[in-house]
């Protein structure tokens, strides 16, 4: 038994030793590989990162040689234009261009040269930035300078762009780049030189955006291997000749683009040398970068991973038993909590709710679920930030109140801005977050849009309160009307047998007051809609036209009434009356308006169309409908009032100017004919109402 017991031990003590052998073996393999690799990678992103670099600094060099190249060319046109009038000492920079080469900062100036060698017209940049005419080299022959005879020496298939040594200008001494392209004309005559001086200052901006690494150099060399730039703090000098170096050679001779290692004989260091040969303008672009600074954080990472697989062997073995043992009394918690995530993953896809979430601050950390794509991306945003002011009663301030004291938040209501910019209603409820030891950090919970619950429980609201309203107005209507009657009847039987004096005014002015009170009631009566209109085919221009015939007398001077119809006929279903009546007190409201600016003119603009609608904020079938507007450029009404013009008694006026009924007879009016009203305003600018009529059957279908 002693013998059985001690072998058991041994099996185990192999197999755990075997365990640990066989990951310590396998991270060993890994580590090495790893090391192999991770050098191989290194150098391969160094030569990827210098070839970006080139390719960059190329690409930004080429933008301004390319703006230079037109300026040439734009030179170059207005002188064979000079040319084939028959005088090339005509030649003239045009002055709009000119305007244009003044925002490229890196342009100094602007010239053209003869066949003679003397400047034709130059341009030169000023201390204020703009180009002025400059003669001060009109004298300088330029015939025997290099460059010229270069040009003039070729012919219009083999002349190229020429880019200049880095020299001081001899206008402004400044250090500059001249390119330069021959001009020919049509027949192939040399014609002259288009120049253009580029400052060397935006060569160097260019260049120094790229910030290489320490120790690391950019260097600009043309076609010819003169060197054009040079990092500062390089050993290479900027005008010396370096035709004959190993890299040159190579970016010129063997390949356009590619990336080496090797020794500088400057300084004896290893650098990955990057170079690349412009396909358009005769330069190459270098960078180096040091082998030392690329390879600096490889040697740190080979040493942590060396470190790291010391102290994995050291307890590889002790977490392998842990591990076993782990699991054994883990696996069932991790069998009940997989099942609690799927079951609570379940209930929250398939809820018709979004979930929120917010860190201490209030900001919004977490924003998912259904409904959540009507509003805009709120992740990042405090919270007290995405609502939206109104003035219908919500639980805003009762929501930032539990907020504030920490608490729960149960089916609170308060209103948001939508992703189009419209107010949304959303109902929430949440749960405050605090960790292990009480610190507060966030709330969690749920919300739902309810904007259209609301809307639709408003509108119920409003056509009960509409329909009691009715009825009451209704009877006080006819009451008061009965009431009336003998006023009226008296007050003429009075004035009769009074004939004159103060009587007879007496009579006339209660006449006149009951003549008001008549028809304030006669809006309450039409407000009240006791009976259905009368519906029947209208054509709409006439009947518009006949509705200004009769209030045309009312229109102040200073007020322009003009119209917009269409000249096909546009025939609707309206009561004819109704119609007039709405129009009449959609012309009144846009006078009384600009009556009400100081001034007392403007104009009134009444147009018409079809328009197909589909918007359930107008309570219309989605459909095509006819359109009439009626536009004025009042006041305009304030954004606090435009919800409630259509209110019955909602008035702006005082009491002596108003009843508040003309908009709700409009509204009223046209939703008995199945249609709607609405109503546009930018306050000091434009009002415009405009009333969407149902079109008669034949009108309909050729609007489909």
């Amino acid at each position: 038994m002693p013998n059985a017991g001690l072998g058991r031990r041994t099996n185990l003590l192999m197999r755990i030793v075997l365990i640990g052998a066989i990951p310590m073996i396998v991270l060993t393999v890994l580590g090495a590989y790893h090391i192999i690799d991770s050098r191989r990678q290194t150098l391969q992103r160094a030569d990827g990162d210098a070839l970006q670099l080139v390719r960059t600094l190329e690409a930004g060099l080429t933008a301004t040689l390319q703006s230079a190249e037109i300026a040439t060319d734009v030179i170059a046109g207005a002188a064979r234009a000079a040319d084939a009038r028959g005088d090339s000492t005509a030649t003239r920079i045009p002055a709009d261009f000119a305007l244009i080469a003044q925002e490229w900062s890196f342009i100094l100036s602007l010239s053209f040269i003869g066949t003679d060698g003397h400047i034709v017209h130059s341009l030169m940049r000023g201390d204020n930035g703009l180009f002025h005419l400059n003669n001060e080299f009109a004298e300088t022959d330029f015939s025997q300078r290099p460059t010229f005879t270069t040009h003039k020496n070729a012919d219009p298939t083999t002349d190229q762009v020429y880019i200049s040594e880095v020299k001081p200008g001899e206008a402004t001494r400044a250090p500059i780049i001249v390119l330069t392209k021959g001009v020919w004309a049509a027949d192939g005559r040399f014609i002259g030189i288009a120049t253009v001086a580029i400052r060397k200052s935006s060569v160097e901006d260019i260049f120094k955006t790229a910030s290489p690494v320490q120790d690391g150099a950019v260097t600009l060399f043309r076609i010819d291997g003169v060197l054009l730039y040079a990092t500062p703090g390089t050993v290479l000098s900027v005008g010396n000749m370096y035709a004959d170096s190993r890299l040159f050679r190579t970016a010129i001779h063997e390949a356009q683009e590619g990336a080496y290692v090797a020794f500088a004989k400057e300084d004896g260091k290893e650098r990955v040398f990057a170079f690349r040969m412009s396909p358009r303008y005769p330069f190459v672009v270098v960078a180096a970068v040091p082998m030392t600074s690329i390879m600096a954080d490889w040697r740190q990472s080979t040493m942590v991973l060396i470190v790291a697989c010391l102290l994995s062997f050291i307890i590889i073995i002790a977490l392998l038993i842990s591990l076993i043992r782990r699991y054994r009394m883990n696996r069932g918690i991790q069998i009940a909590l997989r099942e609690s995530e799927i079951r609570l993953k379940d209930m929250v896809e398939c809820s018709s709710d979004y979930q929120w979430e917010t860190d201490a601050n209030g900001m919004v950390t977490l924003f998912v679920g259904q409904g959540s794509e009507m509003f805009p991306d709120l992740v990042g945003r405090q919270i007290g930030d995405i609502f939206a002011p109104s003035l219908e009663p919500h639980d805003l301030d009762e929501l930032l109140r539990l907020r504030q004291a920490r608490a729960p938040v149960r089916n609170l209501t308060v209103p948001a801005r939508g992703r189009d910019g419209e107010v949304r209603w959303v109902r929430n409820s949440a749960n405050p977050i605090f960790d292990a030891d009480g610190n507060f950090l966030g709330y969690r919970g749920i919300g739902a849009d309810v904007t259209e619950v609301r809307r639709q429980r408003k509108i119920l609201e409003t056509r009960k309160k509409d329909e009691a309203l009715g009825r009451l107005t209704s009877g006080l209507a006819h009451e008061i009307n009965n009431l009336l009657q003998p006023i009226l009847i008296y007050s003429d039987s009075g004035s009769a047998r009074a004939k004159a004096g103060d009587a007879a005014s007496s009579f006339s002015k209660i006449r006149k007051a009951a003549e008001s009170a008549s028809a304030i009631v006669k809006n309450v009566l039409s407000f009240a809609r006791e009976s259905p209109p009368r519906k029947e085919q209208v054509e709409l221009a006439k009947a518009v036209r006949d509705t200004i015939d009769m209030v045309s007398a009312r229109i102040p001077e200073g007020v322009r009434l003009s119209l917009v119809l269409p000249a096909e006929p546009l025939i609707v279903w309206v009561d004819h009356t109704g119609f007039a009546q709405a129009l009449t007190n959609l012309i009144n409201n846009s006078i009384e308006a600009i009556a009400g600016k100081a001034a007392g003119m403007g104009g009134i603009t009444i147009s018409a169309g079809t328009v197909y609608v589909d918007d359930r904020r107008l309570g219309l079938r989605p459909g095509h409908y006819c359109t009439l507007n009626i536009a004025d450029d009042g006041p305009g009404i304030p954004a606090g009032s435009i919800e409630k013009v259509f209110d019955p008694f909602f008035t702006t006026k005082s009491q002596a100017e108003g009843t508040g009924l003309g908009l709700s007879v409009v509204a009223g009016l046209t939703k008995s004919w199945g249609g709607a009203v609405d109503v546009h305003s930018v306050p000091n600018e434009q009002t415009v109402f405009s009333l969407y009529l149902p079109l008669a059957e034949q009108q309909l279908q050729a609007a489909q």
